[in-house]
């Protein structure tokens, strides 16, 4: 059975939000096959990361802070670097975290990583006050989540990397449309967030890579 690993830390608003809208792609994951593995709340932490990323699983999301060199989980602590990212060989991964496709992707991907999907920049996710205790209906945040959503729900599919990049563009490019034309308050600081995914989603490795 293919495995799905994700990071969902949550001890800060912005990852309180990555971690609910990060709960579609489980449920997607679940009805497409996948055997779900969860590193949730402090389960987010380098040990138990590790040790799931050694079992090599097909598709690994990671959620959290980061850098050019580095992901963070529970607490910030440091999951995978530079120097450890030949954990990262033989997968798919799906970082949905500032900046690590800089030298953390590249470094994956000579360590024979499959493809690294990250940001090259910060990835903006603003949340209007009145959204901040239920994530999932606030209107500044769904337009960017859903669009890079897209990416992992595609993978999950089977859908190459290329595709997945793909879908999730398109998805981000009607959002922005349908903002361009809005006059309500969330809709600067949505298409903000859809600008920076849009803009700076890349991947390293193989376009062509997908799980079966």
């Amino acid at each position: 059975m293919k495995t799905f690993l994700i990071t969902r830390p949550r001890h800060d608003p912005g990852l309180h939000i990555l971690h609910a809208w990060s709960e579609n792609v489980i449920t997607e994951a679940i009805a497409h096959g996948w055997n779900v593995r969860k590193a949730d709340d402090k389960h987010a932490n380098k040990k138990e990361v590790q040790s799931r990323l050694a079992k090599k699983p097909d598709f690994v999301m990671f959620n959290g802070h980061g850098s050019d060199e580095l992901i963070q989980g529970h607490n910030n602590e440091t999951l995978v670097n530079t120097s450890s990212s030949n954990l990262l060989r033989g997968t798919i991964v799906y970082a949905r975290a500032c900046k690590c496709l800089n030298r953390l992707g590249s470094a994956a991907i000579k360590n024979d990583g499959r493809a690294f999907i990250g940001y090259k920049g910060k990835l903006i996710v603003w949340s209007i006050n009145e959204g901040a205790a239920k994530p999932l209906q606030d209107p500044a945040v769904e337009p960017v989540l859903t669009a890079s959503n897209q990416v992992p729900i595609s993978i999950l599919k089977g859908n190459s990397v290329e595709e997945a990049l793909k879908k999730s563009k398109k998805v981000a490019e009607k959002k922005m449309l349908e903002l361009l034309q809005s006059n309500e308050p969330y809709s600067a600081p949505a298409l903000k967030g859809l600008f920076s995914h849009y803009f700076l989603i890349d991947f390293e490795g193989d376009s062509t890579a997908r799980v079966y």
